[in-house]
């Protein structure tokens, strides 16, 4: 098997591995918070710690808690690299850094890309390049980019009034919860917790 075959059907048994889509959608049924450490426990193929300090440049606290949206999928993906090459692995990560980032070199390899993609999913035209570009920092830069929208566009007060509403809306949604009948009462606490 070339490496390219190995790369195709390691990403193949990555998509098998992944949530559905229908799944991802409830945000409420995915969201769990824990910490470095137990992820490092619950996913040691992974070097949780310093995969986190070298994307943050900072000393990360094996304590530091955690939003995980996809346990399970961190967990099947433990075990798929556990019997997959780390050749494999290593190839798979390159080929997705020159995919990604091939709309940033010249038409040489932006046509390449283009006819990569046809071939793939049917995409005939390229998007123009200003929404190429701006979509890339929209995508890396998102929260920079709606900072400076809200610090030109928004007079100061805003903030303060958004987060009263938010604030009325949490503790509105705390009463409301502890009304209903539907749940049980170790469901309240957990929705309760959430706000």
């Amino acid at each position: 098997m070339t490496d390219m075959e190995e790369i195709l059907e390691f990403e193949t048994k990555l998509a098998n591995i992944s949530t559905p889509q229908e799944y991802r959608r409830n945000f409420t049924a995915i969201y769990e918070k824990t910490t470095v450490a137990d992820m490092e426990k619950l996913v040691p193929q992974i070097k949780w710690n310093r995969y986190f300090e070298l994307v943050l440049n900072r000393t990360v606290s094996p304590k530091e808690v955690l939003v995980v949206y996809a346990k399970d999928y961190f967990i099947k993906l433990g075990n798929l690299l556990t019997k997959t090459s780390p050749r494999t692995v290593a190839n798979y990560l390159i080929w997705r850094i020159v995919q990604n980032r091939a709309s940033n070199l010249d038409e040489r390899f932006r046509s390449r890309r283009r006819v990569f993609s046809n071939l793939l999913l049917g995409n005939t035209k390229e998007a123009p390049r200003w929404r190429t570009c701006v979509q890339y920092v929209n995508d890396n830069l998102g929260m920079a980019v709606g900072a400076m929208f809200v610090r030109e566009h928004f007079k100061e007060d805003s903030k303060e009034i958004a987060q009263l509403m938010i604030r009325e809306i949490s503790i509105s949604f705390i009463e409301l919860v502890g009304q209903v009948d539907w749940m049980n009462d170790a469901t309240k606490r957990k929705a309760k917790e959430k706000v």
